[in-house]
C-alpha cells in the first residue's frame, strides 16, 4: 500500500498523544462538537493493557485515516470511520456489566453518548459510528 502523506507525517512520540489526537482531528476536519467527541475517546484508554490501549487507538485511527485518503473517501464518510475507530476500545479494561452483550456494544454506547452529548444535531451521525463499532464485533459461531 502506497504510504500517505498522514503516515510519513507520524513522527511523534508516545508520551505525545494530546497532540497527535490534534493533528489527527484537524487532518479528518473534526470540528465543533465532533472535536469534542472525539477528544473524549482519549479518556476511555490507558497504557496498562498490553494490547488494547493508548497506541492501540491510534493506530487503528490512523490507519483508518490511511485508507480513507488512500480510497478517496469523503470527508463525511472519513469522519465516521476515524470516530468509530477512535471509540472502538473504549474502556476495554473494565470488566462487561450484564446489560452490554459484548464490549463493542459498551464501546457503541459511549461513543454515542459523547457524539450527543455535545450536539443534538449529530445524532444519525452518532448511529453511524455506533453501528460501525458494533459491526466489528467477532461472531462466536
Amino acid at each position: 500500500m502506497k504510504e500517505t502523506t498522514w503516515e510519513q507525517n507520524r513522527e511523534l512520540q508516545p508520551e505525545d498523544y494530546e497532540i497527535r489526537l490534534e493533528q489527527l482531528c484537524d487532518h479528518v476536519q473534526f470540528e465543533g462538537p465532533l472535536l469534542s467527541a472525539a477528544k473524549d475517546a482519549i479518556k476511555g484508554y490507558s497504557n496498562e493493557l498490553p494490547y488494547h490501549n493508548i497506541d492501540h487507538m491510534f493506530m487503528v485511527a490512523e490507519e483508518t485515516l490511511a485508507l480513507c485518503v488512500e480510497y478517496g473517501l469523503s470527508v463525511e464518510d472519513t469522519q465516521m470511520l476515524v470516530m468509530a475507530a477512535l471509540w472502538h476500545d473504549y474502556d476495554y479494561k473494565t470488566p462487561l456489566q450484564p446489560e452490554y452483550d459484548s464490549k463493542e456494544q459498551r464501546s457503541a454506547v459511549c461513543a454515542y453518548g459523547a457524539i450527543t452529548k455535545h450536539s443534538n444535531d449529530n445524532e444519525v451521525f452518532a448511529e453511524s459510528v455506533a453501528s460501525l463499532i458494533i459491526s466489528t464485533h467477532e461472531s462466536e459461531t
